[in-house]
């Protein structure tokens, strides 16, 4: 069952919280998948949400997108907020949220 206002938290202007809300809705996504998941404690991790899939963990970050572009296609950055690129090593797989489409992506890291 979907609820009514279940993506009013993509409707906030500021990406902090934003971010924050799309990563909660992720790990509800997939906890209803019958997957445990966890998040690091505080700003320090260097990845947004930890997904425990069989006896493997894997660590994701989650990015969000409503831009779209003119040819009708939506587009997003895969670095950090302040267009760092993200270390070698430290995430496994992107989780991307298309929030006027209400769909996930989950895309392998390259690093």
């Amino acid at each position: 069952m979907r609820w009514k206002n279940r993506l009013a938290g993509g409707l906030l202007k500021d990406c902090g919280p934003r971010g924050e809300w799309a990563e909660l809705y992720f790990m509800m996504f997939v906890a209803g998948l019958g997957m445990k998941v966890f998040r690091p404690f505080g700003q320090i991790g260097r990845y947004d949400v930890g997904v425990e899939n069989q006896a493997r963990l894997v660590r994701v970050q989650v990015k969000t997108t409503n831009y779209k572009t003119r040819t009708g296609g939506y587009s997003l950055n895969l670095t950090k907020s302040k267009g760092e690129h993200y270390q070698p090593g430290t995430i496994d797989f992107f989780a991307i949220l298309v929030i006027p489409l209400d769909r996930w992506y989950i895309i392998p890291s390259n690093r």
